[in-house]
C-alpha cells in the first residue's frame, strides 16, 4: 500500500462505520433491522466480530431471490463495508480485497437501480465522471454515503492498484455532493470524508492541506462531542502530520476520556475509535 494510501485507511475506518449510521430502510424485516440497531449499540467489538457473517449470508440469501432490490443490494454493501474495515482490512489483505469487491459492487448496483447516468458512468475515466455533479438531490443522501463508504474500503483495499488513486478524485466529487445536499448527515460525515481526502497528499506538495483541516474542524463541531470518529481522524491526519503534539493529544485525550455509549447507536463505532484513540497516544512519545 502507498503512503499516501496508508494514510487514508485509518481514519477512513471510521467514516466507512458512520454510514451504517443511515439505516438499512424498510426492506428488511423488523429482526433485521433489530439486529442491526442491537450491532451499532453493542460495547464488544469480538463479539460483533463473530456474528456479522451470518447477518450477512442472510442479506446475501435475500438476494438470492431478489436480486434488483435497491434497498437490499445497499443494506448489504453497508454491511460488508463495515465489517470488513472494522475486521478484515489490515489483517487479511486477500480477503479485504474480496470483501471490498462485494461491499463496492452492491454498492454500485444498488444505486444504479434509480440513478441511471450514475449506473452509466460510475467506471468512466474523471472527466465523464464529473458530469453527475449536481445531479442529485437531498433524497440521495443516505444512498450516496453508503457508496462512498463502500467505494472507499475498495480504495483501502486495493491501493496496491494502479486505478486506486485515482478514484479518490470520484470520491470527492461524492463527497462534496453530499457536503452540498446535507453538510451535517451522520454527525458532519460530508466534512470528514473530505478532511480525509485532502489531507492524503502531504502539505509540502498539496495547496489544499488545510482546507482539509477546515473539514475536520467543522466535522469535530457537528459530532456534538459525542460521536468520536472526527477527533480520532483529525489528530491522526493533520495534527500528526504537523507535528502539532499539543492539537494531537488534546482530541486523543477527549476521546479517551469519554464515554463511548451516551448516543447508544454510537457505542460500537465509538468504541473502536476510543481503542485507536489510546494506540495513538500510546505510541505519540516516539514520534514526536
Amino acid at each position: 500500500m502507498s503512503r499516501p494510501l496508508r494514510r487514508f485507511a485509518t481514519a477512513a475506518l471510521f467514516v466507512a462505520c458512520m454510514s451504517l449510521l443511515a439505516g438499512c430502510g424498510s426492506f428488511v424485516s423488523n429482526f433485521a433491522q433489530d439486529l442491526t440497531n442491537a450491532t451499532l449499540k453493542h460495547p464488544d467489538p469480538a463479539t460483533i466480530q463473530d456474528a456479522l457473517p451470518t447477518f450477512l449470508l442472510i442479506l446475501e440469501a435475500r438476494l438470492e431471490s431478489d436480486p434488483n432490490d435497491e434497498a437490499l443490494l445497499l443494506a448489504t454493501a453497508k454491511m460488508y463495508t463495515g465489517y470488513n474495515l472494522w475486521f478484515v482490512a489490515g489483517n487479511d489483505q486477500r480477503r479485504a480485497k474480496i470483501l471490498a469487491d462485494r461491499a463496492k459492487d452492491y454498492a454500485v448496483r444498488g444505486f444504479s437501480q434509480d440513478h441511471d447516468e450514475f449506473a452509466a458512468l460510475h467506471d468512466k475515466p474523471y472527466q465523464e465522471f464529473d458530469k453527475l455533479r449536481g445531479t442529485f438531490d437531498e433524497d440521495d443522501v443516505a444512498d450516496l454515503d453508503t457508496v462512498v463508504g463502500a467505494w472507499a474500503s475498495w480504495v483501502i483495499t486495493h491501493a496496491d492498484q494502479s486505478d486506486a488513486i485515482a478514484d479518490l478524485a470520484k470520491l470527492r466529487l461524492l463527497s462534496e455532493e453530499l457536503l452540498r445536499l446535507n453538510p451535517e448527515y451522520n454527525y458532519g460525515s460530508p466534512h470528514l470524508y473530505l478532511g480525509m481526502i485532502l489531507t492524503v497528499v502531504p502539505p509540502g506538495m498539496n495547496a489544499e492541506f488545510e482546507k482539509g483541516r477546515e473539514h475536520f474542524e467543522e466535522a469535530v463541531r457537528l459530532s456534538d462531542g459525542v460521536s468520536f470518529p472526527a477527533y480520532v481522524a483529525y489528530a491522526q491526519r493533520y495534527a500528526k502530520t504537523v507535528f502539532d503534539r499539543e492539537l494531537h493529544d488534546q482530541l486523543l485525550q477527549y476521546v479517551v476520556r469519554m464515554r463511548t455509549d451516551v448516543v447508544p447507536e454510537l457505542t460500537l463505532i465509538n468504541t473502536l475509535a476510543q481503542r485507536q484513540a489510546e494506540q495513538l497516544l500510546a505510541e505519540a512519545d516516539d514520534y514526536f
